[in-house]
């Protein structure tokens, strides 16, 4: 089993970290949803408010997911495996339903920052994150995992920021609407790059 060290050392280098770290986040899903959603009937700047709710959202998940059952994944090889698996067949489902299922953004209620907030602390994304994409965070490395902390706090404003754009642009017109079904598309064959890179980059594994 990978010991804290060597999985800190191990850590994916910066550009395919990036990478891997804005496939799901650009990624269709309840967060994105609500961003296109509400920029599409507000004001840009007043959907911009949003942000934060989701970045914050997502550090509260990834901490507590990492030092909670991550600390139990550091001690078992099964458990890291049982970790990845789930993991992998979860992307696989999202990648599957993102190319059947038709998303509708027109009929959603005020969205706030709270529901923004909620929605983010749920999504089963932040376990990617924080058993994929990041190096380990307890046993003392949370220092040394900061930085990544730091650059995936970046990606997340810069994916939410471009669906935010992207609502307020349709919804103002400026830009012809985009079939739900091509997005879509796009992001499900991403997905499953995504999930065969994991698969097979040694380090971008549960740890």
């Amino acid at each position: 089993m990978q010991s804290l060290t060597d999985a800190v050392a191990s850590a994916p280098p910066p550009f395919l970290f990036a990478t891997m770290a804005m496939v799901p986040l650009l990624a269709p899903g309840p967060t994105n949803t609500l961003h296109f959603a509400a920029s599409a009937k507000e004001e840009l700047s007043a959907s911009l408010r949003l942000v934060s709710a989701e970045l914050f959202g997502y550090l509260v998940a990834i901490h507590g997911l990492a030092f909670s059952i991550g600390t139990f994944l550091l001690a078992s090889r099964a458990a890291q495996i049982g970790a990845r698996a789930i993991i992998t067949l979860y992307l696989l489902w999202l990648a599957s339903k993102l190319l059947t299922r038709e998303t509708s953004v027109q009929r959603q209620s005020i969205i706030t920052p709270e529901r923004v907030f909620v929605t983010t602390l749920l999504n089963p994304k932040a376990a990617v994150f924080a058993f994929i994409v990041l190096p380990p965070m307890t046993g003392g490395h949370w220092l040394s995992a900061v930085p990544y902390l730091l650059g995936l706090s970046v990606l997340i404003v810069v994916a939410s920021v471009s669906w935010i754009s992207l609502g307020a642009a349709i919804g103002n017109g400026r830009i012809a609407v985009i079939s739900p079904r091509v997005i879509q598309s796009v992001a499900s064959v991403l997905m499953i790059v995504f999930v065969a890179l994991i698969n097979i980059y040694p380090t971008l594994t549960v740890r």
